[in-house]
């Protein structure tokens, strides 16, 4: 028995210490995640959202993408109006004036003038008014509605609900969805 407690032993011993350590140390990890497993399976995730914080964001971005997109609608409107003002005024080809029971039509020149004359007033005006026209007002209107809808969207259809998550075969969890006047999204066991 002496000799097994010889200098073999100090490295014996030092073989023990470290395999009962590797050991000790999986086992902690193993345990640890068998409960977060545990606590993750049936508890689930709960995530905070602020439905206001939320629908402002979206809002904003709404409003940025009309002002940008409005200039951009317009240039194309006065691009294809004398196209499509053209084609509102073809019945003027064929222009008659109507006296009683008789009807005279008029000579192609005239006709052709008259259309050329009032696609260029109706151009003009139209053109002019898109010009001068204030769209800020559209801007707000959307943003604001754009900001019920996603607010609404939220509380109603979104906030209170569990769902079910499932990334794996083996592994689902709830994901409970709560409301929070502090943070716009906050994420927690």
């Amino acid at each position: 028995m002496a000799d097994k407690l010889s200098s073999k032993d100090g490295k014996y011993f030092g073989e023990r210490f470290w395999k009962g350590l590797i050991f000790g140390l999986l086992l902690g990890a193993f345990g640890v995640i068998l409960i977060m497993y545990v606590l993750i399976r049936f508890q689930g995730f709960t995530i905070a959202v602020n439905p206001e914080m939320l629908a402002n964001i979206v809002a904003e971005k709404v409003r940025n993408e009309i002002k940008s997109d409005i200039p951009q609608l317009v240039e194309e409107v006065k691009k294809e109006l004398p196209q499509e003002i053209g084609k509102h005024l073809e019945d003027f080809d064929s222009l008659k004036i109507s006296f009683g029971n008789s009807s005279v039509q008029l000579p192609i020149e005239i006709s052709k003038a008259l259309k050329t004359e009032l696609n260029s007033i109706i151009e003009t005006a139209v053109i002019s008014t898109l010009n001068d026209y204030d769209f800020s007002d559209y801007e707000v209107k959307i943003a604001k509605d754009t900001f019920n809808i996603v607010d609404n969207l939220l509380r109603k259809d979104i906030i209170g609900k569990t769902y079910r998550i499932r990334p794996a075969k083996w592994l689902e969890f709830p994901v409970k969805i709560v409301e929070s006047s502090k943070y716009h999204f906050q994420m927690g066991l």
